[in-house]
């Protein structure tokens, strides 16, 4: 998520966002955990009816009202926590990709991009079908442009800047346009689109990579 990637970005090394991402890795998937295992007691402390929302069904049934009203607060606060990083993070690389003077961007090109990252937000909430939705889709597309590189980075074979654009270019727009359509396969199949595009995406960066590397051997 954001968080992770603020992180990586501001390590003062290659090494320490390597090894930041392994261990960032591991703690998500053991928190990762934690959802599931309540999704299965809610399945059997109340059968029938786990297709429910399932935090607030185990709260009304394990918590008394005073303790489920802590545990709401909690969850928004966590979460209206979280919103200022998806917007300062994503209008961060905007500013400084746009501005001719990099990190050195004015403050004021950092306001007008949180402000058009909110009217994005905003744009896309309205055009989606619901939370849920929006969530998944959210997550499939740091998945989608993201994961490649990252996991290259991270093996210590990144590969060229053009095979990583190149990579993401093309998983990203072929995830996009399924999204637009409402596609559940890949072009019709029982593939799932996230998982699909991403492993396109992998393909095109060893192909690109490679390409790269040969061109690099015959001018030398």
């Amino acid at each position: 998520g954001q968080d992770l990637a603020q992180r990586l970005f501001a390590a003062r090394s290659a090494d320490t966002a390597r090894a930041a991402a392994l261990t960032a890795g591991g703690l998500y998937l053991v928190l990762g955990v934690g959802p599931v295992v309540m999704g299965l007691a809610a399945d059997q402390l109340a059968p029938g009816r786990a297709d429910e929302a399932v935090l607030p069904l185990l709260a009304s049934l394990l918590l008394s009202p005073a303790m489920a009203a802590v545990l709401v607060c909690t969850v928004v606060m966590a979460v209206l926590s979280s919103l200022d990083s998806a917007l300062l993070a994503p209008a961060a690389v905007i500013a400084r990709n746009l501005s001719p003077a990099g990190h050195q961007a004015g403050l004021s090109l950092y306001r007008r991009a949180v402000v058009g990252i909110g009217g994005a937000s905003a744009v896309l909430a309205w055009w989606g079908e619901d939370a849920y939705t929006l969530l998944e889709a959210s997550y499939e597309a740091t998945m989608v442009s993201l994961l490649v590189p990252l996991v290259a980075a991270v093996s210590g074979r990144p590969g060229s800047e053009r095979a990583c654009l190149a990579g993401m270019g093309v998983a990203t727009t072929v995830w996009a346009a399924h999204l637009v359509v409402g596609a559940e396969g890949l072009l019709g199949s029982d593939l799932p689109v996230g998982l699909a595009c991403t492993g396109l995406g992998a393909v095109v960066h060893a192909t690109v990579a490679r390409w790269d590397q040969r061109g690099a051997v015959t001018q030398g």
